[in-house]
């Protein structure tokens, strides 16, 4: 068998003159590459497969990229917090909206500044005030307040996250107040007066007097009769910005001397009330007795009316007995011996 004697390429050279027509050297060009495509069939299909890697690899990158940035783009907030949007690089606070609980997308460069949206423990041990009488009193309780959303931006402003030291000294001051408006005795035997005001005075002190949002659709609900319209508050009438909700009173500690007069004086009135209560035994026993002689005495009338009552009913029976005997003796005489002359 024969074969056929191998074709080898044939070399092309590309001779580019200048020309001063740029439409004549732009045909020769054309013309030039396509003689280089006619007879370099590889060349093109090699210029075909890099184009299609570079684009595979372009495509491979963009996904892993998305793969890596999607993820870091999500943040999120657990039900116990509040967070507003914080730069990464320059460490700025977007204060615009403040967000709860969730997942959001907020970009990898940006991350949650979180606050507490849970309530706040807050404790008083033993604070020492003075009442309106002079007297130094110790007094312990606790209260439990929470951020309020949509015044966290005021918050952030004035306070930033170190806010709890604030908080307590208010408080300790708004109880304080209170306080010195009772006296030692008042303290010790209006406790339910005490706390009431207590409460009220922490709640507009650290919440302000502005009124609450939903007061807006119903003016004569609980809190918004006496509190100022949110169209005309301030800054400086939503107080701490925060809403004490619950507040506990605790121990309260008074001095020795006026506790030891205090008891003295428990001790003179449990006795007075224990005399009292001999006394009323005494007199209730007095009149048991009386009562219970009178019931004894009507039920011996009543005995002896009954009695008689009796006699008088058994002599009357007896009576209208021997008259039916009378009766029946005659009649018997009557009708066993009748008179001769009337059968004549």
């Amino acid at each position: 068998m024969s074969s056929s004697p191998s074709r080898e390429p044939e070399e092309v050279q590309l001779e580019l003159q200048p020309s001063g027509d740029g439409t004549t050297t732009h045909a020769k060009q054309n013309l030039q590459m396509a003689d280089l495509e006619g007879c370099c069939p590889d060349l093109k299909d090699s210029n075909n497969k890099m184009i299609a890697i570079c684009i595979g690899v372009l495509f491979i990158i963009g996904l892993m990229l998305l793969i890596i940035i999607l993820p870091l783009s999500f943040s999120y907030l657990d039900y116990y917090e509040f967070g507003v949007v914080r730069n990464k690089i320059t460490a700025s606070v977007n204060l615009d909206k403040v967000y709860d609980s969730g997942r959001y997308v907020i970009g990898p460069s940006h991350e949650f500044k979180t606050f507490q949206a849970d309530a706040h423990f807050q404790s008083v041990n033993n604070i020492r005030v003075f009442t309106s009488d002079k007297l130094e009193v110790g007094l312990s309780a606790w209260y439990q307040y929470f951020l309020v959303q949509n015044e966290l931006p005021y918050l952030h402003k004035k306070y930033d996250i170190y806010y709890h030291d604030k908080v307590k000294r208010k408080g300790n001051d708004a109880i304080k107040n209170v306080v010195t408006r009772f006296t030692t005795r008042d303290v010790v035997k209006q406790r339910l007066l005490l706390e009431t005001e207590l409460y009220q005075n922490l709640k507009n002190v650290l919440g302000g007097d502005c009124c609450e949002a939903y007061c807006e659709r119903d003016q004569n609900a609980t809190g918004c009769v006496s509190c100022k319209p949110r169209n005309n508050c301030t800054i400086e009438n939503y107080g701490m910005f925060v809403d004490v909700r619950y507040f506990q009173l605790g121990a309260i500690d008074i001095p020795d001397a006026l506790d030891e007069s205090f008891l003295n004086a428990l001790i003179l009135n449990a006795s007075a009330e224990r005399e009292g209560f001999i006394q009323e035994a005494h007199i209730v026993r007095k009149e048991t007795e009386q009562k219970v002689k009178q019931i004894e005495n009507l039920a011996a009338e009543t005995l002896q009316a009954a009695q008689s009552d009796s006699r008088v009913i058994s002599d009357t029976a007896k009576a209208n007995a021997n008259l039916l005997d009378f009766l029946l003796v005659s009649l018997k005489l009557l009708y066993s011996h009748p008179n001769p002359s009337l059968s004549t």
